[in-house]
């Protein structure tokens, strides 16, 4: 019978044998194995310094190509909206930089600013509706036509787009008279809009600025379709309307991409999804310029399938 110490020795000797084959192991393999290790690190090491390097050079250019871009934007944008007046609005998320450039680069085109309309939240929420929907009925002007049978947006829309909106020039920038100037005032005390400068003075043509694309997707499609039909009715009643917003609005849950995924609406709003940049700001006064001349509403930039960054009789004056 096998005993006790017999198992013990055997184990030990066991120990003792693997014990002396990691030793001579290492010793044979751990020159070999250090040298790929260290020649694998080096080269990762000179991989990373390139890719920096090639990160660097990219910002460089791109910082280069939009300086160039920014001391060309005046000549480039020149007389192209002259005479016309543009309003602006601002949908939620749309940042403060980029409303202020878009503004200034259509007045730098010939056109005037009459003002803005901040569309706040509120507007396109579901428990906010029925507030809206009798606020909308309490300012309407008699002059104003107000289907009952379509929905709180699209009532919502035609008024203040009658309000702001002619496709006649002699009438740009006339002010509101009678019950038509309660209308802005009455949503801004609401909470659903917000106003600057005189946004009620009829326009021509308008601007509606995006944020970027939200990251939750509660109530998107109810807000996207809120904003859509505002461009919409924006559009019947102006000679040109683009939505524009950064990259991220063309992508999921993006108002840019709603719209450019409706077909009706794609073709007769135009959109931008750069106009966060010098390049997207440009391409949205050659837009304007474009249907005021009689082409089609185009889609540019550069998310997805596009018309390319600018209409194609862009070049001419």
């Amino acid at each position: 019978m096998i005993d006790f110490r017999y198992h013990v020795v055997s184990l030990v000797a066991v120990l003792i044998a693997l014990a002396t084959g990691i030793l001579l192991g290492s010793s044979v393999l751990s020159g070999p194995l250090y040298d790929n290790l260290n020649k694998t690190t080096d080269q990762l090491r000179q991989e990373r310094d390139q890719l920096r390097g090639d990160i660097s050079d990219l910002q460089r250019d791109k910082n280069y190509a939009a300086k160039f871009t920014e001391t060309l934007a005046p000549t480039a944008v020149s007389q192209r909206l002259t005479a016309e007046r543009v309003v602006i609005v601002a949908l939620p998320g749309a940042q403060k930089g980029t409303l202020q450039q878009v503004s200034n680069i259509v007045e730098t085109a010939g056109a005037k600013v009459t003002g803005q309309i901040g569309i706040t939240d509120a507007y396109a929420e579901a428990d906010k509706e029925r507030v809206l929907d009798d606020l909308v009925n309490q300012l309407r002007p008699t002059t104003v036509d107000l289907p009952q049978d379509t929905s709180t947006y699209d009532r919502a829309a035609i008024e203040i787009a009658s309000l702001v909106m002619t496709k006649e020039t002699a009438q740009a920038d006339t002010p509101p008279t009678g019950a038509d100037g309660g209308v802005l005032p009455g949503l801004k005390a609401g909470g659903f809009v917000t106003t600057k400068g005189h946004p009620d003075n009829k326009a021509t043509l308008a601007v509606l600025v995006a944020g970027p694309a939200p990251k939750a997707s509660d109530g998107i499609d109810r807000a996207n379709g809120a904003y859509l039909t505002l461009a919409r009715e924006l559009d019947t009643r102006g000679k040109a309307v683009v939505l524009g917003g950064p990259e991220s609005s063309a992508g999921d849950r993006g108002v840019v991409n709603a719209l450019r995924s409706n077909d009706e609406l794609a073709s007769s709003v135009s959109s931008v999804d750069t106009a966060d940049t010098i390049y997207g700001q440009i391409a949205v006064v050659y837009a304007l310029q474009a249907e005021t001349n009689g082409q089609p509403p185009g889609q540019y930039g550069i998310s997805g399938t596009t018309d390319g960054p600018l209409p194609p009789q862009a070049t001419s004056g």
